[in-house]
């Protein structure tokens, strides 16, 4: 995953990790670009509660978000997210 964004963006500023679970796909890009930050988005209210917890060292810098993307996205429409990721587009991609 890394390589890709790598590849589209080689310093990411802003990202969105859609289904973003336990955060662990959210945790690894932040830690791997420090000067970035992230909004992480899950439909899942006990997945959110995880991410909770799994992104304590990062909650200055990410936005965890209980819903649905589409619902959201209004609301962040005015904001460019360079890298948008998923568990999903990193397994069939």
């Amino acid at each position: 995953m890394l390589q890709v964004v790598n590849h589209f963006t080689p310093n990411p500023k802003k990202m969105m990790d859609l289904g973003c679970g336990n955060g662990f796909l959210a945790e690894l890009l932040l830690k791997s670009y420090p000067k970035a930050s992230a909004i992480l988005i899950d439909h899942s209210k006990p997945m959110v509660e995880k991410a909770q917890i799994h992104m304590t060292d990062y909650l200055d810098r990410c936005e965890i978000i209980h819903g649905l993307f589409i619902d959201h996205l209004a609301s962040h429409n005015d904001r460019k997210h360079e890298d948008v990721a998923n568990e999903y587009y990193n397994r069939w991609c």
